[in-house]
């Protein structure tokens, strides 16, 4: 094999040398001169004839880059996303040895925002090509030639909190949801003014899950931006300053429980039940424990505690009251009066209080002052009680009343909890007592007698009556 490869390559040189013959000095100028024309004439042809070239490149993407440029400098941002700019198809017209070689690489589509006003929202602007040097191009058609873009400024407003969700939150039986305070009541929030002004309110979310029987408050991150329409905007160009909100979800308790009072002032043996039996309440309504319809008052309180305390009453008093303030004919008015903690929510405010007379009766006895002496008096002083007689109602049965005369009352006036610590004369008021037998059988009102005090000295002056009552005067109930 090697042999017969040698043999025929032997036989190829003896027929090039045939052919080939070896150049004259004046041939080999002549095939250089030949060289150069042809090198010259392609130049010419290049550069003379034939300098135009159009070059069409696809699928160019348009970038959009607004910094340095005239929108920048409004203070303007771009709200347009690149998802949302063309692409673009550009043919390209130039000399052959400028863009000859360019390729869809070398060139950048990109939006001229020195093109754009100052104003905010949607402008259409140019799109321009430049080499990746930034270098513009001159002569080229794009098949987009502009794009709509949204502008806008940043700008910061204040939004209120109009809606707390709680949508894992359970509550007891006999809870009441009383008010939902979240703080902070307003949030501060940064973003595209076109963005801000979609804003209506911020609601804020309670994750949580547990079933409340009393106030509490939770922490929460979770809120969404709400539109006028209750629709949640989804914007993340919207900053909100305030990463935590604390709400307080406030609860109430209500009971409700009939009307009644106390008395206060009844002597020992006094029949209480003779006489609560008979009171009325705005005309209608007796007291717990009697036969007939009670007078109902619903009552709140925000406190757990006071809520265990209500539901271990069986009744709600709402007044205190003196015996000696009940009598016949005018109703006494009453101001509703609950203990700290406890709220009227029905709105009674008043409540007017009579008694039924069916079996009672009003009779006025007189009352000599001469035998009233002031009991835990001041040893530094002596004391007059303005002498006179003075009328005294009694309100009973008709049985009991008639048998009581005026020997039978017995007046006192007590100043251990109302002294007279200085020379002078002042009303003091009178208590009543009545026989043991008249158990059913009061004295209403309060009448005041004028005590005279005096020193050892005032006695012995005989100037010193001046401050003494009139022994001729009545005394004034």
């Amino acid at each position: 094999m090697k042999q017969k490869i040698s043999g025929n390559f032997s036989l190829l040189l003896r027929k090039l040398r045939k052919h080939i013959h070896p150049l004259r000095p004046s041939n080999l100028k002549l095939l250089i001169l030949s060289g150069a024309c042809a090198v010259i004439l392609w130049m010419f042809i290049a550069t003379r004839v034939n300098t135009g070239i159009d070059i069409h490149l696809s699928q160019i993407p348009v970038s959009a880059n607004i910094a340095g440029t005239q929108a920048e400098s409004y203070g303007l941002t771009l709200l347009t996303t690149e998802d949302e700019l063309p692409v673009v198809h550009a043919n390209i017209s130039g000399k052959r040895t400028s863009i000859g070689a360019i390729s869809k690489d070398d060139v950048v589509a990109y939006v001229d925002f020195n093109s754009a006003s100052d104003r905010i929202g949607k402008q259409k602007l140019p799109i321009l090509l430049k080499t990746l040097d930034g270098t513009p191009l001159g002569n080229y058609q794009l098949s987009t030639s502009e794009v709509t873009v949204t502008l806008d400024r940043f700008d910061t407003i204040t939004v209120p909190v109009r809606e707390v969700l709680r949508p894992n939150l359970s509550y007891s039986d006999d809870v009441n949801i009383e008010s939902i305070d979240c703080e902070p009541a307003a949030v501060e929030i940064t973003g595209p003014s076109l963005s801000l002004a979609q804003i209506d309110h911020v609601r804020v979310i309670v994750p949580d899950s547990e079933k409340l029987f009393e106030t509490k408050s939770f922490s929460t991150t979770q809120y969404e931006l709400i539109d006028a329409d209750n629709n949640i905007i989804t914007d993340s160009s919207l900053q909100t300053h305030t990463p935590r909100f604390l709400t307080k979800v406030s609860v109430s308790y209500t009971h409700e429980l009939p009307v009644t009072i106390e008395l206060s002032g009844a002597p020992s043996g006094f029949d209480t039940q003779f006489l609560l039996e008979r009171i009325r309440l705005n005309g209608e309504y007796v007291l717990p424990g009697f036969e007939g319809n009670t007078l109902p008052i619903g009552i709140k309180t925000l406190e757990y505690a006071d809520k265990v305390s209500l539901d271990s009453l069986k009744e709600m008093c709402i007044k205190r009251l003196p015996l000696s303030a009940l009598s016949l004919g005018e109703p006494v008015e009453i101001s509703v009066e609950l203990q700290d903690g406890y709220e009227d929510i029905s709105n009674l405010g008043k409540i007017y209080l009579s008694l039924d007379d069916t079996d009672l009766v009003a009779e006025t006895r007189w009352v000599y002052t001469r035998d009233i002496k002031p009991i835990n008096n001041t040893a530094d002083f002596d004391y007059q009680v303005q002498a006179g007689r003075f009328q005294v109602t009694l309100i009973g049965s008709a049985e009991q009343v008639a048998e009581i005369t005026s020997d039978d009352i017995t007046a006192t006036i007590d100043l251990y909890n109302d002294p007279i610590t200085e020379v002078g004369t002042f009303p003091r008021s009178v208590s009543f007592t009545l026989p043991e037998t008249a158990n059913r059988v009061w004295v209403s009102g309060s009448p005041k007698l004028n005590i005279t005090a005096t020193t050892a000295l005032d006695k012995s002056n005989p100037n010193a009556s001046s401050g003494t009552a009139n022994p001729n005067r009545p005394a004034q109930p």
